[in-house]
């Protein structure tokens, strides 16, 4: 599904209670009773299970009261984009939002927002139509229903995301639905219009937007936070973009996970608010997890229910086949891979390599 996405929906840090570290600050516990319940909706295929927490409301308006007062800055045209590694996105803070190109992986943008009152204005209303559970997927919602939705979970309209995560194609049928709607577009969205408009993105486009808030003194996020959810963000990026990477992840899921584990995985994103009906953000969030979200406050064998040395186990037998490229050269896994598995892996990465080597030539 080239559209569905997956935002990063990493909860915020004091919002994570002792049983789950990625769990809504609410705490809800899923008991027995719940996790069977929830067994069922996954099994039917439900399109929304669980509610994504920290959100604050501050009333319906047509325009959220957090982003009444909100300059959005625009980053520029696609000309003006420096082209920055991982370390070099991680290192700036220039106190405005910005735009890069990924250098290895010129097909992924990232904007780094001054703040999430901007990332919020530009984004949520994105987030709500393509992934978000119990949102509709056939409309874009009015600014005010938005908020009226936020404000009775008893959350905030800035932090409804951390950083989100989507195709071209996602955010072009965006604005689709929006120009049906009638309704108009926030100044994020006008912003990120213009940009795609001057990135060239159309139907077909083979790119991705991820983005990344820095700090702004209204939230904690610490260094160590803002690392992990780049690097979360860069792998769903990669999925967009690389389709050897996509098949690859789609594979491990099919293949190497048992059923159960698929369940627990998820249950792990249902809990968080993941629309679970949307297989392929099913997969791309349980790789991203999985293998690119190294902080335990965020993921850890105890959240997702695991046991910890087989946890071990699949990410070293992921990263085993993983296809080459920078995210594999940036990552790495627990060597408990059965000695066997890795000899087979090896033997059928050298026959691709043989197979692949007249077509080279040629």
């Amino acid at each position: 599904m080239p559209d569905s996405d997956d935002t990063v929906r990493i909860p915020r840090p004091g919002e994570i209670p002792p049983r789950r570290p990625a769990a809504p600050k609410r705490g809800r516990r899923l008991g027995l009773a719940v996790a069977l319940a929830a067994l069922v909706v996954v099994a039917a295929g439900a399109a929304g299970v669980v509610w994504f927490g920290g959100w604050a409301g501050s009333g319906a308006v047509s325009v959220p009261a957090p982003l009444a007062a909100v300059q959005q800055t625009d980053p520029g045209p696609p000309a003006a984009l420096p082209s920055l590694t991982e370390a070099e996105i991680l290192a700036r803070a220039p106190g405005k939002t910005e735009a890069y190109r990924f250098a290895p992986q010129p097909e992924i943008i990232v904007i780094a927002f001054a703040s999430f009152a901007e990332q919020a204005g530009m984004l949520n209303r994105v987030a709500a139509l393509v992934e978000k559970a119990g949102f509709p997927r056939d409309r874009v919602m009015d600014m005010a229903e938005l908020e009226k939705r936020i404000r009775a979970e008893g959350g905030n309209f800035e932090s409804f995301y951390y950083g989100h995560d989507y195709p071209a194609a996602a955010v072009l049928r965006f604005f689709e639905l929006l120009d049906k709607s009638g309704l108009p577009p926030t100044q994020g969205e006008a912003a990120l219009r213009r940009m795609t408009a001057g990135w060239g993105w159309r139907a077909g486009t083979n790119a991705a937007v991820i983005t990344l808030v820095q700090e702004d003194g209204t939230n904690t996020v610490d260094a160590g936070d803002r690392a992990t959810i780049l690097r979360h963000e860069l792998s769903h990026g990669l999925y967009f973009t690389s389709p050897a990477y996509a098949r690859y992840s789609r594979a491990f899921w099919k293949d190497t996970l048992s059923e159960g584990e698929r369940i627990r995985f998820r249950l792990f994103l249902a809990n968080d608010g993941y629309d679970t009906a949307l297989d392929d953000l099913v997969v791309n969030e349980t790789q991203a997890y999985l293998m690119h979200t190294a902080n335990p406050k965020f993921f850890s064998a105890k959240a997702v229910g695991i046991d910890p040395a087989r946890l071990d186990m699949l990410r070293g037998l992921f990263l085993t086949g993983m296809p080459p490229g920078w995210l594999r050269d940036c990552t790495t896994a627990p060597v408990r891979v059965p000695r066997r598995r890795q000899c087979r892996a090896v033997r059928r990465r050298r026959m691709d390599a043989v197979r692949r080597a007249p077509l080279a030539a040629a």
